[in-house]
C-alpha cells in the first residue's frame, strides 16, 4: 500500500469512528428522553386470555399510561381480528368491547358508521 492510500485509509477510519460515536451518543440521548417520558416501560404490559378450546389464546398488549378509551379501541381491534381468525371470545368478555369490534367490522364491510358505543 502506498503512503497516500494509507493516509486516506487512516482518515476514513477516523471519520467513521467519529460518525459512529456521534450516532451512539444521539441514540443514548433519544433513549434517555423516551425513558423520561415513560414510553419504554409503559408499552410492556399485556393481558393473555386463555381460550385454547375456542380458537387459541387472545393476547392484548396495552399501554397503562394511555387513556382508557385508547386501550379500549386497541382491545376492540384485537378482538375483531381474533374473531375474524376464527377465535371465539370467552364468556364474560366485555360486551362494550364486543360491540366496538362489531361496529368496526361493520364499517370495514361498507356499512354505516357505527353509533357511539357505551
Amino acid at each position: 500500500m502506498d503512503p497516500v492510500d494509507e493516509l486516506l485509509l487512516i482518515d476514513t477510519v477516523k471519520r467513521l469512528d467519529e460518525a459512529l460515536t456521534n450516532a451512539l451518543g444521539r441514540i443514548a440521548d433519544l433513549e434517555r428522553e423516551a425513558a423520561a417520558r415513560g414510553e419504554i416501560d409503559a408499552r410492556r404490559d399485556s393481558l393473555d386470555i386463555q381460550t385454547a378450546a375456542k380458537g387459541g389464546n387472545f393476547k392484548h398488549y396495552l399501554d397503562p399510561g394511555a387513556p382508557a378509551d385508547e386501550n379500549d379501541r386497541l382491545l376492540a381491534e384485537e378482538a375483531r381480528n381474533f374473531i375474524n381468525a376464527g377465535g371465539v371470545l370467552p364468556e364474560g368478555f366485555s360486551p362494550r368491547i364486543k360491540a366496538m369490534a362489531a361496529a368496526t367490522e361493520s364499517l370495514l364491510a361498507g356499512g354505516a358508521p357505527p353509533a357511539e358505543v357505551k
